[in-house]
């Protein structure tokens, strides 16, 4: 396996566990507006799995153990900075896939790049309730 394959696999990974987290969360909200973005983002984090799958040609089981943490981190830190730290998780998600799109010219990651984008500008108005 080759670095590029190893790197799409954890990319793949990430998305499942991130659709994973953002379900369990938005079971968690208890504004019906939260949990309705959630679900949202969950969906677009599931499509974004997929476009991986295209490219790995492998089917990757959910890891628990993302939820987990930040439903922890959502307990102790209450909504508005469990919401930030996704925000900069998004952010930076975008960041590695535009490098990667860079290095590695696979464009189809150019759209999950900008969504990542979107997502962080989004948890980030949320965060400081401009929504």
């Amino acid at each position: 396996m080759d670095k590029v394959d190893k790197k799409l696999r954890r990319f793949q990974q990430a998305e499942l566990d991130a659709m994973v987290m953002y379900r369990g969360l938005a079971d968690r909200m208890k504004e019906e507006r939260d949990a309705i973005f959630l679900k949202k983002i969950a969906a677009e984090e599931g499509r974004h799995a997929a476009v991986l799958r295209g490219l790995t040609c492998e089917t990757l089981q959910c890891k628990q153990g993302t939820k987990r943490a930040v439903l922890f981190m959502h307990f102790f830190l209450r909504r508005d900075l469990t919401f930030r730290v996704i925000s900069w998780g998004e952010r930076a998600a975008g960041k590695k896939y535009e490098r990667f799109v860079d290095k590695y010219g696979i464009n189809e990651l150019l759209t999950v790049a900008h969504d990542e984008y979107d997502h962080a500008i989004a948890f980030g108005a949320l965060a400081t309730k401009e929504q």
